[in-house]
């Protein structure tokens, strides 16, 4: 019993180690901050593109838009969404490949939706600590997955990655370039399942894989 455990926490230390060897030889990128969600000091809730999280109606954002140098073109795709594509010029951190979107409920918009170019692992030595860390496990395409949220406060946004593999090493997380959704976020209170740490989120992501890989 004595021997388990002691091979168990080398495995845990050593995994902890190559992690943190990861952030240190990995080449760091420097973002550009100008174009951030946020940056406007006029905004009284999470915004971009002028659009304010919560305040702005559908009709309001879609004038925004289409004014805006960063779009191409916006429409009102369904009641829920308006969706837009980029012009070119917009900032290097954001993919253009994928359409930006808006998130709408009681004639208001909720959230704002993007995909980024920059890694997990890029933002986090930008921004700092996270506020909100959650994983878990998840099925697509009938493949179990692993996938994770991670919120920041200033700017008001959260991170999130495709699901990746059961047995995904830690490193595809940091690797991996990440989608961002612009809402307030709210620090947990007592969910076990948001990690206020970085050490307990990695802690839980290779209890998931560890779990999911004897599936």
């Amino acid at each position: 019993m004595f021997t388990l455990l002691l091979r168990l926490f080398v495995l845990i230390w050593i995994s902890f180690a190559s992690l943190a060897m990861l952030f240190r030889t990995q080449p760091y990128r420097s973002l550009i901050t100008e174009g951030l969600p946020g940056s406007q000091p006029d905004c009284a809730s999470p915004c971009f593109l002028g659009i304010q999280v919560g305040r702005t109606t559908p009709i309001e954002a879609l004038a925004l838009l289409s004014r805006h140098p960063w779009i191409e073109r916006a429409e009102r795709a369904t009641n829920q969404f308006i969706i837009w594509n980029w012009s070119g010029r917009q900032p290097d951190y954001i993919n253009p490949a994928i359409p930006g979107k808006l998130m709408i409920n009681a004639d208001r918009i909720i959230a704002i939706s993007l995909w980024t170019n920059y890694q997990l692992g890029d933002w986090i030595l930008t921004l700092g600590s996270p506020a909100v860390m959650e994983s878990g496990s998840t099925v697509q395409d009938g493949k179990l997955g692993l996938f994770y949220n991670i919120g920041f406060t200033e700017p008001s946004i959260y991170l999130s990655g495709m699901p990746v593999g059961a047995c995904a090493k830690a490193d595809v997380f940091w690797r991996q370039p990440v989608g961002m959704e612009i809402r307030p976020v709210y620090p947990p209170w007592n969910d076990s399942t948001q990690s206020q740490t970085l050490h307990t989120f990695i802690e839980r992501f290779q209890r998931l894989r560890e779990r999911n890989c004897r599936r």
